[in-house]
């Protein structure tokens, strides 16, 4: 079966759907629909990108910051990437990121090797009465503070009775 129908003649007052089957021409319009869709999406997206730019530069005048709406520092998909590529890409740098984050120290500590014994003995208790006071320093807590919210009862279930 083919995709044409003969040509109907000129001149009929007959309104014809043309030379094209009518699921051929379902498709075609369906296809067309969606592309006047992505270029919709397309053109939106190129003037939110637009509108941003202006913005961040009226923002930088006043002197002040905005902060980006990029997600990533990663390249985009290259042409010869494949999705899977480029993802295994990301998350190779992703990762690269976290572990740099992970080796860094979270907290400055005193080299103990260079020292002497008193000296480490010193140092020890030094922190030791650093901690001390920082736990003192702490507001105390009553037994019967008043600040401590009671339980409440939630339903059937008084809370504290089991």
């Amino acid at each position: 079966m083919s995709d044409f129908e003969p040509i109907p003649p000129t001149g009929t007052s007959q309104k014809t759907t043309g030379i094209i089957r009518p699921g051929l021409k379902a498709y075609i319009e369906a296809w067309q629909e969606n592309r006047r869709n992505y270029i919709h999406e397309q053109i939106a997206a190129a003037s939110a990108a637009e509108s941003r730019k202006k913005y961040r530069a009226a923002r930088e005048a006043e002197g002040k910051t905005v902060r980006s709406y990029k997600r990533h520092n990663h390249l985009p998909q290259q042409p010869h990437e494949t999705r899977r590529d480029y993802e295994l890409r990301c998350h190779r740098e992703r990762q690269q990121v976290y572990r740099a984050e992970a080796d860094a120290p979270k907290r400055p500590r005193a080299d103990l090797s260079k020292m002497t014994e008193e000296e480490r003995k010193a140092h020890v208790r030094e922190l030791a009465n650093a901690r001390k006071r920082r736990e003192r320093a702490k507001p105390q807590l009553a037994v019967g503070n008043s600040d401590i919210p009671a339980p409440s009862s939630c339903g059937d279930i008084e809370w504290g009775m089991f």
